[in-house]
């Protein structure tokens, strides 16, 4: 529904800090399929000036899919990364320059000084979303904020 949306975005205007929100459930350990992806994943982390990459200290959003901040990516485009550098697709589910970004995003708003905000639907009220910050380089969640919506229209 909308209000999901407008409670997402606003949470990044309200908290400059912010710089990712992306869907808890969508959010996991950087563990996952680790060592299909860890020399890229390492190398685009090392280029973003993340010099130590701890898999189980961090996290990221599979899918792809959240709400960003631009400057959260502005360093990860600022690779330069090229067509060339990218595979043939294969239907690849793990390995490939594609997979290694999806788990350098967060890398990049940690590079540009922002953060990663958590978001999920409040047990007790489908029209309340919970909003919970992870810290830089850890799975830990700091703070949490409710934003109030509406279940009706979409």
């Amino acid at each position: 529904p909308r209000w999901k949306i407008a409670a997402g975005t606003s949470h990044m205007c309200l908290r400059p800090h912010i710089g990712i929100v992306a869907s808890a459930p969508l959010v996991v350990p950087l563990t996952r399929n680790w060592e299909r992806n860890r020399v890229r994943t390492q190398w685009l982390a090392h280029r973003l000036g993340i010099a130590d990459v701890e898999p189980g200290k961090e996290i990221f959003v599979a899918g792809t899919m959240f709400f960003a901040r631009p400057a959260a990516l502005e360093p990860l485009l600022n690779l330069a990364i090229r067509l060339e550098d990218f595979e043939p697709e294969d239907r690849s589910v793990d390995g490939t320059m594609a997979h290694s970004i999806e788990r350098a995003i967060t890398f990049s708003a940690r590079a540009a000084g922002l953060s990663l905000a958590l978001a999920q639907i409040a047990p007790a009220r489908a029209d309340q979303m919970l909003l919970s910050q992870v810290a830089a380089g850890s799975s830990a969640r700091r703070t949490s904020a409710t934003v109030e919506g509406h279940s009706g229209g979409g």
